[in-house]
Parts: C-alpha cells; sequence; structure tokens
C-alpha cells in the first residue's frame, strides 16, 4: 500500500467515527428533549433569588417577588450539608435554598441566619 491509500483510508474512519458521534448525539438529544417537556424546560431555568432581611424572606422571580414573613416557617431542615429546606405553613411553599446558589462561605452564613429565624418563631410558637 502507498501513502495515498493509507490516507484515504484513515479519511475515510475517521469520517465514519464522526458520522457515529454525530448520530449518538442526535439519539441522546432526542432522548433528553423526551425527557423534559418543552413548558417545563422554561421552568427549569427560571430560578429565583433569594433576599435576607430581619422581617421577611424575599424570593425574587422573572415574574413576580414574593415577601415571606419568617413567622410563614415552622420548621428548616439541612439536607447533606449542601441543600436547607424551609417548611412552610402551606405545604406547596416550602423553598429549597442550595449552596451551589451561592458561595459556600455564605451559605453557612444563611444557614445559621434561617436557624436563629425560625428557631425564634417556633420558640414564640411554643409560648403562646
Amino acid at each position: 500500500m502507498n501513502l495515498g491509500s493509507l490516507l484515504l483510508l484513515a479519511s475515510t474512519l475517521f469520517l465514519f467515527k464522526v458520522y457515529l458521534i454525530n448520530e449518538k448525539y442526535k439519539q441522546y438529544k432526542k432522548i433528553y428533549s423526551e425527557y423534559l417537556p418543552e413548558n417545563k424546560v422554561a421552568d427549569l431555568l427560571n430560578h429565583g433569588s433569594f433576599e435576607f432581611t430581619n422581617e421577611f424572606l424575599n424570593y425574587n422571580t422573572k415574574k413576580d417577588i414574593q415577601k415571606i414573613n419568617w413567622s410563614d416557617f415552622f420548621n428548616y431542615q439541612l439536607v447533606n450539608s449542601k441543600h436547607i429546606v424551609l417548611f412552610n405553613k402551606d405545604s406547596k411553599k416550602n423553598l429549597i435554598i442550595s449552596e451551589t446558589e451561592m458561595d459556600k462561605f455564605d451559605f453557612l452564613k444563611i444557614v445559621g441566619f434561617i436557624k436563629e429565624k425560625v428557631e425564634k418563631n417556633t420558640q414564640s410558637i411554643v409560648k403562646k
């Protein structure tokens, strides 16, 4: 075999490999798009942001701003030291705040702040 034949064979094999990669990509894309319905994709990308004040927990999304009074939360739970779940009196309004949404040091400060606010709230409920 001469050099030209080797180059032709190598380029044919390379193009075939690229074709297989492209077909696998199309297959995975189809599976992914079937897994996430179109209307849910926008919801997943529509994350909100949190602002912590002494009176309220402000939750901002593209659609609206919610001011949630700290007295609306009756409990919290730290999950795997990476997520904090705030349990609201209305279970549909429970919130999850993840460490990935902020700096790790800020997350630890927020966990302490939330712990203080929710425990203060539960103590006042118990006293009543």
